[in-house]
């Protein structure tokens, strides 16, 4: 709870693995694209490794962060001077049952990963329909030798089944792990030549050379565990993009006709453009994809028509290394940054929220005896026989048995009033007196105790705040747990 009043707080915990998760992923992708952009990786090995840099940063942070906080906190708290204190409504707790603990944050993350993954499995169950609709090339027997050809010049160990689907607006596409299959539209096998037709088909099963559709599996699940990290669908748009220029540069490489490959593509995106169908194959376009993909197939023909050069084995070894090395660089960010901002600024954690002010409680009343002995207290550098020299024990805490009483300004009593005592503020700033010792300060007025282990309290700094009345509302720096 706030000791100091009422607030909400969205916490998020420097060190866990949301924080870490969100920096090395960040920083992988700004290295990617600096590595990219600077046109030092050619290579279909260094560029994928590029690519997956963002999801593997994301990985090897979430399996050395097991233990740690996974997901942010929301607390919405009350003190006791509002009426009680309560539990987590929405926020760290939630007794739906007795002695149940149940994170909300959890359960919204497992709940939208879960419509992820199941939207995920409908887009399997429907491909597997479409497979049932195919049927076996008849009528065009001359494609089956296409594919056995191809099949052996990629080195794959044997041939894939051939089907055809009509009205796929995606052209062809390949699906399955362990036993891949081709399908193709036969109103674009109507309209490609021999060579175009060799080059579209070397394209799918290029794909299945280099085990794409496991791959591209294996980053769908992470991207949709994975959600709430930016970085990670981008990382997932880069790797779609990277699949198709890899397949056309081994489609080329295989059938040594790359202009016979690009006209393909034209031709299969022109009967896309045309068709508008909202539901296509695995690979095919949506309507979004076909109203915005215009630049995407440009940018593959001008691959293909303007090859880059071949590369030296060194070379291809040197951009692998680069891509290790950026990997290496994010993963270090993602744990150094975090801890180092807890042990040099005391930043445990950032909070979005509000925080209130407890209701303001009535003005003590002075006991008699404690207001005659200040008033009888001498002034700094005054010595009095009136003022003992050794104070009881019963005078309480603020002095110890055979100690005087600290000193004060002129013409202020050296002993602080019990408004004074309430708020945790000194009377002065003179010497220090074994006998008083001021707990906190006044520059951390709010307070928050662990609900989870009693005795453990946060201080919250304003970073950045908007002071309505009777609360601030905006940013807040969470320091280290301090043992009460």
């Amino acid at each position: 709870m706030i000791s100091a009043g009422s607030g909400g707080l969205f916490l998020l915990l420097t060190e866990s693995f949301a924080v870490r998760a969100l920096l090395g992923s960040l920083a992988a992708v700004g290295l990617v694209s600096l590595a990219v952009r600077s046109g030092r990786v050619h290579s279909g090995r260094g560029r994928r490794l590029l690519v997956l840099a963002p999801m593997s940063t994301a990985l090897v942070v979430a399996a050395l962060s097991v233990g740690d906080a996974f997901l942010p906190r929301l607390w919405v708290t009350s003190s006791s001077a509002a009426g009680g204190q309560l539990l987590d409504l929405l926020g760290e707790s939630w007794a739906l049952v007795p002695q149940a603990r149940i994170d909300v944050l959890l359960l919204a993350w497992a709940a939208v990963a879960t419509a992820l993954l199941a939207r995920r499995l409908g887009g399997v169950i429907a491909v597997r329909r479409l497979l049932r609709e195919a049927s076996p090339p008849l009528g065009y027997g001359d494609l089956v030798p296409v594919v056995e050809r191809l099949t052996g010049r990629l080195g794959l160990r044997r041939s894939p089944e051939l089907l055809l689907l009509p009205r796929c607006p995606g052209g062809a596409f390949t699906a399955r792990v362990r036993r891949p299959v081709v399908v193709v539209d036969p109103a674009v096998v109507d309209e490609l030549d021999q060579r175009e037709l060799e080059g579209l088909l070397a394209h799918e099963l290029a794909h299945i050379r280099r085990r794409d559709n496991l791959l591209a599996g294996a980053t769908g699940l992470v991207r949709d565990v994975l959600f709430f990290l930016p970085p990670v669908h981008l990382a997932s748009r880069w790797l779609h993009r990277e699949r198709e220029e890899s397949a056309d540069e081994l489609a080329s490489e295989v059938t040594t006709r790359p202009a016979a490959l690009a006209s393909s593509i034209l031709k299969v995106w022109e009967h896309s453009v045309a068709t508008r169908r909202p539901v296509a194959c695995a690979a095919g376009p949506t309507r979004r994809a076909v109203a915005g993909g215009g630049a995407v197939v440009g940018a593959r023909v001008e691959r293909l028509l303007d090859p880059p050069e071949d590369l030296a084995p060194w070379r291809r070894r040197a951009e692998v290394g680069m891509a290790g090395a950026v990997t290496a660089a994010a993963i270090g960010a993602a744990l150094a940054v975090p801890t180092w901002l807890v042990q040099h600024h005391d930043a445990a954690g950032l909070a979005v929220g509000y925080l209130s002010p407890a209701a303001s409680e009535p003005e003590p009343v002075e006991a008699p005896a404690l207001a005659t002995f200040r008033h009888l207290a001498p002034a700094p550098g005054v010595r009095s026989s009136a003022v003992p020299a050794a104070l009881p024990a019963a005078v309480g805490d603020l002095a110890v048995e055979g100690q005087s009483p600290p000193a004060a300004e002129a013409g202020r009593p050296a002993i602080p009033s019990q408004t004074e005592l309430r708020d945790r503020s000194a009377p002065d700033e003179g010497p220090a007196s074994a006998g008083v010792r001021w707990e906190g300060e006044a520059s951390r007025p709010w307070e928050l105790r662990s609900v989870e282990q009693a005795g453990q309290t946060r201080h919250a700094r304003p970073l950045w705040t908007v002071d309505e009345p009777g609360q601030h509302v905006g940013l807040f720096v969470l320091g280290s747990v301090a043992q009460r």
